[in-house]
């Protein structure tokens, strides 16, 4: 957590000139959470008023749900464009301060290092730093929105409202152990990746030597386990990944069980 956010604090240094598109993020959460307070009313609504044949209030309610869903798809829009506007502008900015940076770096540092190494941080690395305010707001946007549906819910039913929170409390915690089984896994599997783009760049630029030295049979072996490490740390990782996410499908569903 400590080092999300020190990062946090890092990538926002390059992205304080697009602060206007995460203040429209701001302001698209906040009608986020008042749709969805107001939909599942209005929807709960409509359901009494197919009961008791109300028709002319439930044509009425429809047309407010249709407005509700147009508008809140129109913010949806809005917030993906800023999201993209603070994601390239803050990529742009953080590889061209990382390639001034690798300029100042001694030529026995860079020797000491594989190009893909530096390829791998300047290309990749910034995009992936670009990403954390971006999935971050997502993730903020999906956590306002369900903070609307809980307030909804509240309001309509609190013994509802109290299985929902105990659900959610649940599902939390457990996503919470995938994140962090995860994030183990996608450690090696970096530090494999860095490796084998390194080899793979030294192929590029050494290939005149590598075949005047008639080394390209032992090379192309190293080469060959190294790829084969680095899939088989992806496999890993991703199959912890699906197991959790399997878990937390098969929690969710018993709990709509219940709930029905």
């Amino acid at each position: 957590m400590r080092e999300t956010l020190s990062n946090l604090k890092k990538v926002y240094k390059y992205g304080k000139k697009y602060k206007k598109a995460l203040i429209y993020q701001v302001i698209c959460c906040i009608f986020f959470i008042t749709f969805n307070i107001v939909l599942p009313i209005i929807t709960s609504k409509q359901l009494v008023y197919i009961t008791d044949s109300m028709f002319y209030q439930l044509l009425i309610a429809s047309i407010v749900v249709l407005i509700i869903n147009i508008v809140n798809n129109l913010f949806r829009v809005l917030l993906r464009r800023n999201t993209q506007i603070f994601f390239r502008g803050t990529t742009r900015d953080l590889q061209v301060d990382l390639g001034k940076e690798i300029l100042k770096i001694e030529v026995s540092e860079v020797d000491k290092n594989s190009t893909g190494t530096f390829v791998q941080r300047l290309g990749s690395d910034t995009d992936e730093l670009s990403r954390i305010f971006t999935m971050g707001m997502g993730h903020l946007t999906g956590i306002l929105t369900d903070i609307g549906i809980f307030v909804a819910v509240f309001i309509i039913n609190k013994t509802i409202f109290c299985f929902y929170f105990l659900a959610s409390l649940i599902l939390t915690l457990f996503h919470l152990i995938k994140v962090k089984k995860t994030g183990e896994k996608d450690i090696l599997y970096r530090k494999q990746r860095d490796k084998t783009s390194g080899l793979s760049t030294e192929l590029i630029r050494g290939v005149r030597d590598i075949k005047m030295l008639n080394a390209k049979h032992s090379f192309m072996n190293n080469l060959e386990e190294n790829i084969d490490d680095l899939s088989q740390k992806q496999f890993i990782m991703r199959n912890v990944e699906m197991d959790y996410n399997c878990l937390l499908v098969c929690i969710q569903n018993h709990l709509n069980i219940l709930d029905i």
